[in-house]
C-alpha cells in the first residue's frame, strides 16, 4: 500500500496497539509498534547536536523492522542530514558499528564541521519550529520547552535585570553573546535564536527589556518600544549582560534585530566590555552617538526595501565608521524589514535569513574564538 506523505514530515500516521514488547538497544527504545513508544524529540540534543537522538532512534528501528508507522528517512531527516553533509546511506552504515549515543556523536563530530551542525540546529529551531511543536503534540509531549532559563543578573547601577540565558553543552570558557530583542519582546522567536546560538557553542543572554511583557500586535509592540529608555537599556541592561558573560574571561559579542539592531549600535559605542557586534536591520538616530567612536569589529545586515529603517539613513553611519577607521562589513539583501523572522510582519525570506546567519556565525568564529 502506498501512503501519501504531506510536506515536511509525517511523524506518526496512526496509533495501534500490537501488545508486542519493546526492543531496547543501548537503553533506548527502538520498537515503536505498540503505538505508545516514540523516538526521542527532535529538540533533544546529543552533545549539542539537535535531531541526532531522534534520527539515531528511527534509523535503528528501521534497520530492526520495528519502526511501525514512522517514515525513515522523512523530509525532516533528509533536511538535517543534507545540512550536515551526510548521506542517509552513510548514516545507516554507521549505526551498525556505533551503537551508543556517545559513539554516534563522536562519529558525526569528526565528519561534520561545527558550522554545519550549527546551521542544521538553527534550521530546526527557527525555520521548523512549528514542525517540532506538531511532532511533540502528536507524541503527547507538551509544547516546546526552551533550552534556556530565566535568570537575574546585576546592572552597573546595582539593580537587578531579568534575562533569558541559554548555555551550550560545554559552557566553560565558551564565548558569550548578548542578544537584544526585537520590538515584540523576548518571545519564542528570540528564545529560539538564543537556543540556536547555544547549540552553536555560545553562552547567550537575552536582556528582558520589557520586564516580561510580550507584544502580540504591531500596535502593542510600538507602545512598548515607545516606553523604553534606550540609553538605560544600552548602558545598564545590555552592559550588565555583557559583564555577566565576561565573568568567565571569554570574549563577548552583541547582536540584535530591528529595535535590537539599533540598541546593538548604541551598545557598540557605549559598552566597553564588548568585543564584536552584529546588527540586523536597525539603527539609532544620529544624536544617539558617533559611530566613529566604535572600537570593535562590526557586521551589519540591511534590507534594501526596509520600510522602517530607510536605506538612506545607513550611508551616514558608514561614513562615520570609515572616518573612525572602524573595521566593518555591511551586507545588503533584496528584502523588506525583518527578513530573518519567520513569525514577523510577513517579510521572511528563508534564503536571505540563512545567508545572514551563516555570515554571522563565521564572523563570531573570527572575532570571539
Amino acid at each position: 500500500m502506498i501512503r501519501r506523505v504531506p510536506p515536511d514530515c509525517i511523524y506518526r500516521l496512526r496509533r495501534r496497539n500490537f501488545r508486542q514488547p519493546r526492543r531496547v538497544l543501548g537503553h533506548v527504545a527502538i520498537d515503536f509498534r505498540d503505538g505508545k513508544t516514540f523516538p526521542r524529540p527532535g529538540r533533544q540534543p546529543i552533545g549539542g547536536v539537535l535531531w541526532l537522538a531522534r534520527l539515531f532512534d528511527k534509523a535503528r528501528a528501521a534497520a530492526a523492522g520495528t519502526i511501525f508507522d514512522y517514515i525513515y528517512p522523512c523530509p525532516m531527516d533528509r533536511g538535517v542530514m543534507e545540512r550536515w553533509g551526510i548521506a542517509p546511506e552513510t548514516f545507516d552504515e554507521a549505526i551498525a558499528t556505533h551503537r551508543t549515543d556517545d559513539a554516534i556523536h563522536r562519529w558525526l563530530s569528526v565528519r561534520v564541521a561545527p558550522e554545519r551542525i550549527a546551521e542544521a540546529n538553527r534550521w530546526l529551531l527557527v525555520e521548523k519550529a512549528e514542525n517540532l511543536d506538531r511532532q511533540d503534540a502528536e507524541e503527547g509531549r507538551t509544547r516546546r520547552t526552551p533550552m534556556g532559563q530565566t535568570i537575574e543578573y546585576p546592572r552597573p547601577d546595582g539593580a537587578k535585570a531579568p534575562g533569558y540565558l541559554a548555555l551550550p553543552a560545554d559552557p566553560e570558557h565558551a564565548p558569550g553573546i548578548v542578544l537584544i530583542e526585537e520590538w515584540w519582546g523576548v518571545n519564542d522567536n528570540i528564545k529560539s535564536i538564543a537556543d540556536a546560538y547555544a547549540a552553536a557553542g555560545y553562552r547567550t543572554l537575552v536582556p528582558d527589556l520589557y520586564r516580561g511583557r510580550v507584544a502580540a500586535t504591531g500596535d502593542e509592540a510600538n507602545h512598548l518600544m515607545q516606553g523604553l529608555d534606550f540609553a538605560d537599556a544600552a548602558t545598564q541592561d545590555v552592559r550588565g549582560a555583557a559583564v555577566y558573560l565576561k565573568r568567565q574571561r571569554a570574549k563577548v559579542g552583541v547582536t540584535g534585530y530591528c529595535m535590537g539592531g539599533a540598541l546593538t549600535l548604541l551598545a557598540s559605542m557605549h559598552v566597553p566590555e564588548l568585543d564584536a557586534a552584529v546588527v540586523f536591520y536597525g539603527y539609532p538616530p544620529p544624536e544617539a552617538g558617533d559611530p566613529a567612536t566604535i572600537s570593535i569589529p562590526l557586521m551589519a545586515h540591511w534590507a534594501k526595501r526596509d520600510e522602517f529603517f530607510k536605506s538612506d539613513g545607513i550611508a551616514p553611519i558608514e561614513e562615520r565608521l570609515k572616518a573612525g577607521g572602524v573595521a566593518h562589513e555591511f551586507y545588503w539583501y533584496d528584502t523588506g524589514h525583518a527578513f530573518s523572522n519567520p513569525a514577523g510582519i510577513g517579510n521572511y525570506d528563508a534564503a536571505a535569513a540563512q545567508l545572514a546567519w551563516e555570515r554571522t556565525l563565521e564572523f563570531w568564529n573570527r572575532t570571539l574564538r
